[in-house]
């Protein structure tokens, strides 16, 4: 019996799960990420014979990975509270808790087929427009006006982070001229908005009645920045279009998408 199949058999009356079938009768599936970033190891929880999973289950792989945990878990929650027409949508948080001195994070299991780039590919303007309508309804529902300007907070502390690592005078210049313009910020009545922070593939899903599926919600933020996820989107959408591998093909990615009289963002940009 694994660590996480050990915590299920001691707790799965407490957590109202026995609606899921007998706890003696599950299994898991361990997936180490592939990428050396990712802090966490997912358990998926099976029925036995079943080939979906009924819960994912995530704990820490790096030590710093507590935190993201547990932004995670609050983020389900606020997001399910406050967006109710969402919440299918969204994984449900079942727990976050420790065992045997580790945090745990337990959560259903939405059934999809990834939204990836060769689906991009395929199905751009369907895929596109469910992504951007699902932004558009999340944004809607969450939007708020804050006092103190929290939009150009958020946007000092991003060129403070781009400082660290665009070095080149050329570079130094772009940032100051940046922060020039978005010291225009203080003045402007924009809302804050639900963020999700990584709005791209792995983390989205084409669920099987046709809507969208959103998951990894370890970096999202109740008091983010509008559009910030429909540009992330995007430019994912614009490198998967052209199979962008080299630095050179990732920024002329960007630019046709974004820049010149053919940019075709446009059209979502501006609904």
């Amino acid at each position: 019996m694994n660590f996480v199949e050990n915590y299920l058999a001691d707790h799965w009356d407490r957590l109202g799960l026995n609606g899921l079938g007998d706890v003696g009768g599950l299994s898991c599936l361990l997936i180490t990420p592939r990428f050396r970033a990712s802090a966490n190891v997912l358990f998926f929880v099976l029925a036995r014979g079943s080939k979906q999973p009924l819960l994912v289950a995530k704990i820490p792989r790096l030590p710093s990975a507590n935190s993201s945990l547990e932004r995670e878990a609050k983020s389900l929650e606020n997001i399910h509270a406050c967006w109710a027409g969402g919440r299918d949508s969204i994984p449900r948080l079942i727990v976050f808790d420790r065992h045997r001195n580790c945090s745990l994070l337990l959560q259903t299991a939405l059934i999809g087929r990834p939204l990836d780039p060769a689906m991009i590919r395929s199905e751009f303007q369907s895929c596109t427009d469910l992504a951007t309508s699902w932004l558009a309804e999340l944004h809607s529902a969450t939007a708020a006006e804050i006092p103190g300007a929290p939009l150009a907070r958020l946007a000092a502390e991003a060129i403070t982070t781009l400082r660290t690592v665009l070095t080149l005078p050329p570079e130094r210049a772009l940032l100051l001229r940046a922060q020039h313009l978005l010291a225009s910020l203080d003045e402007a009545r924009l809302p804050i908005v639900f963020e999700h922070g990584d709005f791209s593939s792995p983390n989205l899903l084409r669920l099987h009645d046709g809507r969208l599926g959103v998951l990894d919600w370890e970096l999202a933020n109740p008091l983010g920045v509008p559009a910030a996820d429909l540009f992330m989107f995007l430019n994912f959408a614009a490198l998967s279009l052209r199979r962008a591998r080299t630095v050179a093909d990732c920024r002329a990615s960007f630019d046709e998408a974004f820049f010149g009289s053919k940019a075709w963002t446009d059209r979502w940009i501006l609904d």
